[in-house]
């Protein structure tokens, strides 16, 4: 719970925010929160320009001031008053010049200390947001009274004087008659009183002595038991600049923050995981399910492999003479050409040959002794040697890592067509065939006419060369195997 303690000349005391309002209490708890404010006579301030210093030598420049301001306090900060783009900024030096009153604070108590405000330094950098630029402002308390001099929306003097009473307004018109005597402002030229309490005793002194008192703005108004302490505790408690405390004392109120932050740093990775990893989270557990049914699929797979390994040895052959068999099996589907093959040949020979069709389309996938493109070749005595490996003795393929099927195709010609454009037509369907890939032309029309026309009535017409091109179509590769895998 948010918790002031407010040191003055009378003494010392707790108040925490309750219900919207600022309650006195004996002590906080340990858990609570903890700023001080105090109004003590030994706090002073100093407003100095700021050189256009930065980074370590500014610091080391506001450090020998506070140096020599308070030589034996550690209670001394600085706070820089930002000027205009064409201004140079100002810097507000506060502090305690004798801590004998405070020194305590920090240690003497359970709760989680925050840090230390003066009254001066927190009501001109109060001033600077709500009153007018200048302004004489006014704390009255029990046994004394806190006076404050703004200036261009800058401190520029504080005194802090034992008095009750008349004797307010009297300080207050000596305080006037200084500030003009030290030319901080001119004669006749003393701006207006805002007077932080009940004004009704001194308002008439007030102005028989030429001061204006200005009405409280609704920032200062004064509100439950602590009245016009409320806004004060209010301001510091949202931890302005001006904390006067050393970081030593401070320990356990970084070590909060840090916690918080980490704990913050948590939930949002937390969150983020939530809303943004979702989709890898799923995919997470859907591997995770994968892997598992694939595990029990390799051991029913394996099962099934020894069973089929027992009934294969039952019936007397052996398992690793049955796998090669099948590997080689299903290698020979897979590397003999398709059937479409076949068909795509035919229908790319003829196109763009108007009204030149398909007599017949004959193949074989492994011919070995029963090639038809052999036979016929020999029958006309056209067979091209050299195109494809010899026949041996044994009728099968000689010694060759490649194989192939025969496919013959034969064309029917329109009955119009001439000799010269059967001639062109013949040229065509060869060239298409000869530039597919792995397509081998054992038998060409084309080397027909033209025997039959070198053998002229010996040997026949070229109109009756037969118009029939067998093919030899190349297997794929067979892939290898380690023969480590099947049964």
């Amino acid at each position: 719970m948010k918790t002031v303690l407010f040191v003055d000349s009378s003494g010392q005391q707790y108040f925490q925010y309750i219900a919207g309002v600022w309650r006195l209490v004996s002590e906080p708890n340990a858990q609570d929160t903890l700023w001080v404010l105090v109004n003590l006579p030994t706090e002073s301030l100093e407003v100095i320009d700021l050189p256009r210093i930065s980074g370590r030598d500014r610091s080391n420049f506001l450090q020998r001031r506070l140096n020599s301001l308070y030589p034996e306090s550690g209670y001394r900060g600085a706070y820089i008053l930002p000027g205009g783009m064409l201004k140079t900024g100002k810097v507000m030096l506060a502090g305690f010049n004798a801590v004998k009153d405070i020194a305590v604070v920090p240690g003497g108590h359970a709760a989680i200390f925050v840090g230390l405000w003066g009254a001066a330094a927190v009501l001109g950098l109060m001033a600077r947001k709500f009153v007018p630029s200048d302004v004489l402002l006014v704390l009255p308390s029990a046994l004394g009274l806190r006076i404050l001099a703004i200036k261009g929306r800058v401190p520029v003097f504080t005194r802090y004087v034992f008095c009750e009473g008349l004797n307010n307004v009297n300080e207050i018109l000596l305080t006037r008659n200084y500030l003009e005597d030290q030319q901080i402002f001119e004669s006749g030229k003393t701006p207006p009183v805002l007077f932080l309490g009940d004004s009704s005793s001194v308002e008439a002194t007030l102005v028989n002595g030429g001061l204006t008192l200005l009405p409280t703005p609704k920032e200062f108004l004064p509100k439950g038991e602590v009245g016009w302490l409320h806004p004060l505790f209010n301001f510091i408690t949202s931890s302005p600049p001006g904390q006067l405390a050393p970081l030593t004392s401070r320990a356990r109120y970084y070590a909060m923050k840090l916690r918080r932050v980490a704990y913050l740093a948590a939930l949002v990775s937390l969150v983020g995981v939530s809303l943004y990893g979702q989709g890898d989270w799923r995919g997470l557990v859907e591997m995770q399910l994968r892997e598992r049914t694939l595990h029990s699929e390799t051991k029913v797979a394996s099962s099934e492999r020894e069973r089929l390994k027992k009934q294969i040895i039952a019936i007397g052959a052996d398992p690793e003479l049955v796998r090669q068999a099948t590997d080689f099996a299903e290698q020979e589907i897979t590397a003999a050409p398709a059937v479409e093959t076949f068909f795509s040949l035919a229908s790319a020979a003829i196109i763009g040959l108007p009204n030149v069709r398909v007599k017949s389309l004959a193949f074989h996938l492994d011919p070995g002794r029963e090639s038809f493109c052999k036979d016929r070749s020999a029958q006309s005595g056209l067979y091209q040697m050299g195109s494809v490996p010899p026949i041996n003795s044994a009728g099968g393929a000689a010694a060759n890592s490649s194989r192939q099927a025969e496919v013959e195709l034969a064309v029917m010609w329109p009955a119009d067509l001439s000799l010269r454009a059967k001639a062109e037509a013949r040229k065509r369907i060869s060239a298409s065939l000869q530039g597919e890939a792995g397509v081998t032309i054992l038998q060409d029309p084309t080397t027909a006419a033209r025997s039959a026309t070198l053998r002229g009535g010996a040997g026949g017409s070229v109109d009756q060369a037969e118009d029939l091109w067998c093919l030899g179509v190349a297997w794929k590769q067979p892939e290898k195997t380690d023969g480590k895998e099947g049964l």
